[in-house]
């Protein structure tokens, strides 16, 4: 049980159904989290502004971690939220918050920021977050799951697909032997995806296949209804690979009818798998269509390095096509001079305009 619970039920037990509530706005913004991300905003601020009305300064840093969170993951808007995860850092410092219970989730999100906007050119101090956070984070629990994760996902954005797979399998590991059932399948889920993605790019069709098929299983089980179109999208990506046309164009509708009434947008490997399902057949022009969608999702959103990679994807496609322009070029090279390591991009740019594959991103010396 998490300090919250046990401070509502002590609150009930007193009578003090207003503190007893508090955790309401919460459970309430999870639920819209994937139809309507900005009504779970509402409900947090509403949640804020109750522990303010009640002085409660724990409850009241709770709901402002949860609002750098829902930015993060439910609305994927990074333009504000480093400014506002780095006010909740500077927060912990304070006595009264000594002994608060989430004060690693509240680091972490500062961390999921750095990842979002441009992990190549934080990749130092992420690193050396996430070494503190892993000694500093109990071996069981949400924080476990969350930091586990958060490491899962720099390793894949630096290329590092072994190390991703590894901490995979160690959050299924913590999974099988967690007394909590429902938590262990709600973090399942995302390691499965996680998963798909790793082994498309190490190319093991086996496990890839493996991956998918447990991991929408698990995921309409939960009702994560995100994850379900991406594992979805995975399987018609394989289908396609396998030469079965008629199933891969079937899951494919199904993947993005999936999306539709979510308010939620998927993460880069949807638009990636897409993409790869559209190139197997040599079909650049809804392979193109599909980057011009996730950049309309991107644009304003402060994500730049996914931004720079979708433009640089992009201006291929139309390389490809016979239609790239000076301004196509241009664009990725704008992008690029926002990132604290520009070269990379840049280098890739270079090759892309000499008719040369781009390549993956270059990790860090």
């Amino acid at each position: 049980m998490d300090w919250f619970d046990e401070y509502e039920l002590r609150a009930l037990d007193q009578g003090d159904r207003r503190r007893g509530n508090l955790g309401w706005y919460h459970r309430e913004a999870y639920r819209y989290r994937e139809t309507d991300p900005d009504y779970a905003l509402t409900l947090i601020a509403k949640g804020r502004a109750e522990a303010m009305r009640l002085h409660e300064p724990w409850w009241i840093l709770f709901y402002d971690h949860l609002q750098v969170h829902a930015l993060l993951h439910f609305k994927m808007d990074y333009t504000q939220v480093l400014d506002l995860a780095v006010q909740n850092t500077l927060q912990l410092r304070k006595s009264q918050f000594a002994d608060f219970p989430r004060r690693g989730i509240v680091q972490l999100d500062l961390v999921s920021a750095y990842l979002g906007i441009d992990p190549i050119g934080y990749a130092e101090p992420i690193r050396q977050a996430l070494d503190y956070l892993d000694q500093e984070t109990p071996k069981q629990g949400d924080d476990r799951y969350l930091v586990l994760g958060a490491c899962r996902q720099f390793a894949i954005e630096l290329g590092q697909f072994d190390e991703a797979e590894r901490l995979n399998l160690q959050a299924l590991d913590l999974a099988a032997d967690d007394p909590d059932p429902d938590r262990a399948r709600h973090f399942s889920v995302f390691s499965y995806s996680s998963l798909c993605e790793i082994y498309w790019n190490k190319k093991d069709l086996e496990k890839l296949q493996s991956a998918v098929e447990v991991g929408e299983t698990t995921a309409r089980r939960v009702g994560h209804h995100n994850e379900i179109a991406s594992l979805l999208m995975w399987r018609a990506l394989l289908a396609r690979q396998q030469g079965d046309q008629e199933s891969g164009e079937l899951l494919l509708r199904r993947a993005t009818a999936c999306l539709k009434g979510l308010g939620m947008p998927p993460d880069s490997s949807f638009y990636d798998a897409q993409c790869a399902y559209h190139e197997l057949a040599n079909d650049l022009e809804p392979a193109l269509a599909t980057r011009e969608t996730e950049l309309t999702n991107l644009r304003d959103r402060g994500r730049l390095a996914r931004e720079c990679e979708c433009l640089l994807q992009r201006a291929w496609l139309l390389q490809r096509l016979g239609r790239a322009t000076a301004e196509d070029f241009e664009q990725v090279r704008r992008a690029a001079r926002r990132l604290r390591q520009p070269t990379g991009p840049l280098d890739r740019l270079e090759r892309l305009r000499r008719g040369d594959p781009p390549g993956p991103a270059t990790p860090p010396l």
